[in-house]
């Protein structure tokens, strides 16, 4: 059992109650997350091809740098850590695919399978799998229907694609299974001032969700964004009826914060969903920012979400 049973007042003085969470409570709210990209495995394909596995000692003055990069990648994995054994399970069996020579499509391919494999698995099951638009087909053809399938869009940076370029993405994903989106928030627009630019983009979308009886969830990047600025970007939201604000895509400079959740609580009438680097030693604090102080931590998947890509597999194997 995760407990959260405690009471603190905070700056305004007001008490903020927690309540206890069971795992399988936790899990219900999780969104299960894979979307690393083909590029991400690059330097484990070249690791791969360059020295293998069982060459990767003693690496000499007159190495080339592939053989260098395979030495560098091959000190990280010896590295001792606290990962869970479901996780050391998929991380062998990804390095078996790196011994059979495979390119980065295919090592990218063989962890989506796992994470898919290793998600049914579980004991606890999250209430949505969060994946790429482009990944929603495979996932849906995998996941027992339970599952809720959300769908980035304009991911992870918004300014690299037009309105029309995440329409065509929204609507391919809706078509191939997906019941929520995860739209990123163009906040270099919103940072230069041109909030009406920032509400058509997101009315235009949230519109299009709403047709299909989707939610929409709006990722505003709070790393990159002021305090100020992150109650604007709630208040436009809040506007365009997006059932959603996120704090981050987990590829920015930083994660969720406390203080960017309170202002997002305090500025948002709706879901909130934390989401970046969010792991067992943070989530209590998380979940307290996310909450209306003196209010116990909410339960409905509805109201509060927490993305997380690695969260779910230590609740399930008990190590939290």
């Amino acid at each position: 059992m995760f407990t959260t049973g405690f009471s603190v007042v905070n700056k305004y003085g007001e008490a903020m109650t927690c309540e206890t969470l069971t795992a399988a409570q936790i899990a219900a709210l999780c969104d299960h997350t894979f979307l690393l990209p083909c590029e991400a495995y690059r330097q484990e394909a070249l690791f791969t091809f360059s020295g293998r596995i069982s060459a990767r000692r003693g690496v000499s003055d007159a190495a080339t740098d592939d053989e260098r990069i395979a030495s560098a990648i091959a000190e990280e994995a010896d590295a001792v850590d606290e990962t869970p054994t479901a996780d050391r399970k998929l991380t062998e069996k990804v390095n078996k695919a790196h011994q059979e020579g495979k390119s980065a499509i295919q090592l990218r391919r063989c962890a989506f399978d796992l994470f898919l494999e290793q998600t049914v698995a579980l004991p606890i099951h999250p209430y949505a799998v969060c994946v790429r638009y482009s990944d929603v087909a495979y996932a849906r053809q995998r996941l027992p229907h339970n599952i809720v399938i959300a769908a980035t869009i304009g991911f992870p940076d918004a300014s690299a694609c037009s309105l029309a370029c995440k329409m065509n993405e929204m609507a391919t994903a809706i078509a191939e299974g997906a019941q929520e989106i995860d739209m990123v928030l163009n906040y270099n627009v919103l940072k230069a001032g041109h909030f009406d630019e920032v509400k058509r983009e997101i009315s235009a979308i949230a519109n299009e969700v709403k047709d299909h009886a989707g939610v929409l969830k709006v990722i505003l990047e709070t790393s990159e964004l002021t305090l100020e600025e992150t109650a604007v970007a709630c208040q436009i939201v809040d506007a365009c009826g997006a059932a959603f604000v996120k704090t981050s895509t987990g590829f920015s400079s930083k994660g969720a914060t406390v203080e960017h959740l309170r202002v997002m609580r305090g500025h948002f009438p709706r879901g909130i969903k934390i989401s970046g680097g969010v792991n067992i030693h943070n989530l209590q604090n998380l979940l307290q920012a996310a909450t209306t102080p003196g209010e116990p931590i909410s339960t409905d998947p509805m109201k509060l979400r927490i993305g997380e890509s690695s969260l779910l597999q230590k609740l399930g194997t008990g190590a939290y």
